[in-house]
Parts: C-alpha cells; structure tokens; sequence
C-alpha cells in the first residue's frame, strides 16, 4: 500500500508539477481592443549599430475581457507599419508575461460585453 501511494504521489510530482508550469507560463486571457489612437514610433539597433534599426509601433489601449472587464494593454506592431485605424483586436495576455500574440477580427466577432464597452 506504501508502495502505491509513493507511486501516485511521485507521478503526481512528476506530472502536475511540469503542467502547472506550463499552464502560469503559456496560458492566455482573451482580450479584445479597438485601435483608436495611433502608436508611438521606436527602434532597437541590432547588435548596437544605430545603422541597422528595426522600427515598431507601442501600442497603450484600454482591452475589455468577454464579461466586459477592463485592463490596459501595452503592446507592439510588428515591423515598420503601424496597425490600422478602428481595427479590432483579439489579444492572448498571460497574467505573469504579459501580450503573448494578438489578431485583427471582425467587429462581429467581439464578445456582446465587450462589443459594448468598445463603441
């Protein structure tokens, strides 16, 4: 009987313990967002030479969760472009990471709540 409850509690270790990792590192929020005011443009250097700049847009938006909760987002555009005005966004936040991924959807893919809260 020993025996069987180490083996459970190691595979219960061994297991729930890589899973609960994953899940704080790599599980995302829905928010959804509209872009409504334009982003601030900023550079990195790649490997310090100001010559080579990799451009990108920051983004400050007010985000609203499918119950219609809100939470500022800060987040960037990819490359040299800045994001489309009265886009909508759906962004994947994690709560210890921060944006991990966001996508243009269609007005009529927004949650009812947050519909609302974006007009």
């Amino acid at each position: 009987m020993k025996k069987i409850l180490l083996g459970l509690l190691l595979a219960f270790i061994f297991i729930g313990g890589p899973s609960y990792w994953y899940y704080i590192n790599y599980s995302t929020t829905p928010y959804y967002t509209k872009i409504n005011q334009p982003g601030k443009r900023h550079y990195d250097t790649v490997d310090g030479n100001e010559n080579k700049k990799l451009y990108s847009y920051e983004y400050q938006l007010d985000s609203f969760d499918h119950e219609g909760n809100l939470k500022k987002v800060t987040f960037n555009s990819f490359g040299d472009r800045e994001l489309r005005k009265n886009a909508y966004l759906k962004i994947k936040l994690n709560s210890k990471k921060g944006v991990m991924s966001w996508e243009e959807i269609q007005e009529n893919e927004l949650p009812q709540k947050a519909s609302e809260q974006l007009k």
